[in-house]
């Protein structure tokens, strides 16, 4: 009786320091800026790379190819699930450009990273992704930031970051 008693005290005991172990992390992403690079692309030309680190409490970060039908369809807000806004800095302000002088659309960056993590489900993430922007060139200023968030598959919106200003190399 008391050998079954000690048995089951140590591992009650064990199981409480792992569990205290473990980090607990929200189930809604977290996201910080890292940095960011510049890669040459085919035409010799410069396009960005945004580093972000990130948090998932429940490991459910990025989407499948698949993953196309409600609430994941095109057209809805969870089609993206990085959401990257571009700014300019004019006349010593940052502002959203538009696309051309004939459109009122802004130039945004949204787009689908792929799942980060498959083989532990219901887990927590963390690490860093690496974002490549596509080729653009900066419209009316070569002062440049953006604004990300994003979605895990769960619906849950990260924290908005805003990246510190850079300039785009000519």
């Amino acid at each position: 009786m008391a050998t079954r008693t000690i048995a089951a005290v140590c591992i009650g005991a064990a199981a409480f320091v792992i569990a205290c172990r473990m980090p607990s992390y929200p189930p809604e992403p977290r996201i910080e800026f890292m940095g960011y690079q510049w890669r040459t692309v085919s035409t010799g030309d410069s396009a960005l790379v945004l580093q972000l680190y990130f948090e998932d409490g429940d490991g459910d970060l990025g989407l499948d190819p698949e993953d196309t039908f409600p609430p994941f369809n095109l057209g809805s807000p969870y089609y993206y699930n990085i959401y990257t806004f571009y700014y300019e800095k004019i006349d010593g302000k940052f502002q959203e450009v538009t696309i051309s002088e004939f459109s009122t659309d802004t130039i945004r960056f949204h787009g689908r990273f792929p799942r980060l993590d498959d083989q532990y489900p219901d887990r927590y993430l963390k690490g860093t992704l690496r974002y490549n922007l596509p080729y653009f060139v900066p419209r009316k200023s070569d002062t440049i930031r953006f604004r990300v968030f994003i979605y895990d598959r769960a619906l849950h919106r990260s924290n908005e970051i805003i990246t510190p200003e850079f300039i785009y190399p000519r």
